[in-house]
């Protein structure tokens, strides 16, 4: 009885079925067997009884399956909204990266990895130059392609390891772990050079893009505010250079 309430509609019948012919079959061997014990009657009155019983146990079993499976597709639900629900939370609807909640999330936890291992990790703010100009000359829409190419090439640049999030207008923060300054501003050196080599096509027009970025190291011990502040004012000075270059704040 208690079984089948966890069982299908379509089992539940089946095992109503089966108990029902099984008892039958009991009841028929006791009247054919023994007549004088087992009246015909009675034990036909209790066969009828045992098929209302038996009928109405499986419907029910019937019901608590249907509930089930609607609770099952509404926790279902629930999950596709929750996980749609964090991802609008962390990714730019835009680009498609991280977005600065998020990035500031993984770079906090990255400080805390690097206090305990001790390892070195480096940051870098990535800025489109000229940005305001192709939004003026080429319009808006064509300046969201221009983000979402540099997403790309900056996405398709870097480690697999590392990351890169949109961080606001047209600033990139990128991370890189486990690396020295020096292969840090190499890996940011790719990446502007692959910058320069992806034009932006938009409707009739075909423009380039440039970028300068600024690395810092992450000093133990820091703030990650603090290490984004001297990425900013490398990236300060590469702009402030020509454009089109990478800066590292431990050099200037």
């Amino acid at each position: 009885m208690f079984g089948m309430f966890g069982l299908r509609a379509v089992q539940a019948w089946l095992i109503g079925g089966y108990s029902v012919l099984a008892f039958g079959l009991a009841m028929y061997s006791g009247v054919r067997a023994r007549p004088d014990i087992y009246d015909p009657r009675v034990q036909l009155a209790y066969f009828i009884c045992l098929i209302l019983f038996v009928c109405g146990l499986t419907a029910v079993s019937q019901r608590v399956a249907a509930m089930r499976d609607r609770l099952r597709a509404q926790r279902a639900e629930l999950a596709a909204a929750l996980e749609r629900i964090s991802l609008l939370a962390t990714s730019d609807d835009l680009t498609g990266l991280p977005n600065r909640r998020a990035m500031s999330e993984l770079l906090e936890r990255e400080r805390q990895r690097s206090d305990r291992a001790g390892h070195a990790w480096c940051v870098a703010i990535l800025d489109i130059d000229h940005f305001k100009r192709i939004n003026d000359v080429h319009g808006h829409a064509a300046g969201d392609e221009a983000l979402r190419v540099v997403a790309r090439v900056c996405a398709t640049t870097i480690r697999s390891c590392d990351a890169v999030a949109r961080w606001g207008g047209e600033e990139f923060v990128l991370l890189f772990r486990d690396v020295d300054p020096a292969h840090a501003v190499a890996a940011a050196e790719r990446i502007r050079a692959s910058v320069a080599a992806s034009p932006v096509s938009f409707g009739a027009s075909t423009f380039g893009l440039t970028a300068s970025i600024g690395v810092a190291t992450h000093q133990r011990g820091d703030e990650i505010a603090q290490t984004l502040s001297r990425a900013d004012r490398a990236l300060y000075t590469a702009k402030v250079a020509g454009r089109d270059r990478v800066r590292d704040a431990a050099i200037g």
